[in-house]
């Protein structure tokens, strides 16, 4: 079971702790969970990524579908806390120029506050 942590932030901002990998198995639970947190009105989501362990080609599918289905929404995802590894391969797939990354959570949440 993946273990996935969401905390209420400020200024309606959800922060989601990705705390394991992110794989076949794993996706599937996130992809479910997310979908629900969509509807209920998740619009705006901070993803901690600093404990995501292992990443492969799915996972960076699920990251994406993430980021799509909020943004369809008309809402916003950030991420922080990804490893060196992890950030080269967004930089190959190039997935980290669609991709609000910031360096830090304060980072992240700075963003979310300024916007509102």
């Amino acid at each position: 079971m993946m273990d996935l942590c969401f905390q209420e932030r400020e200024h309606s901002v959800t922060q989601m702790s990705i705390n394991d990998e992110i794989n076949s198995d794993t996706s599937i639970e996130i992809n479910a969970f997310m979908e629900q947190k969509i509807q209920q009105g998740l619009r705006t989501l901070i993803v901690d990524c600093s404990a995501l362990t292992f990443v492969n080609s799915t996972g960076l599918s699920t990251l994406l579908l993430i980021h799509n289905r909020i943004r369809c929404q008309h809402g916003e995802v950030r991420f922080f806390g990804f490893t060196h590894v992890v950030l080269e391969v967004l930089a190959i797939t190039r997935l980290d120029t669609l991709f609000s990354i910031d360096a830090d959570e304060e980072s992240a949440k700075g963003a979310f506050s300024t916007q509102k």
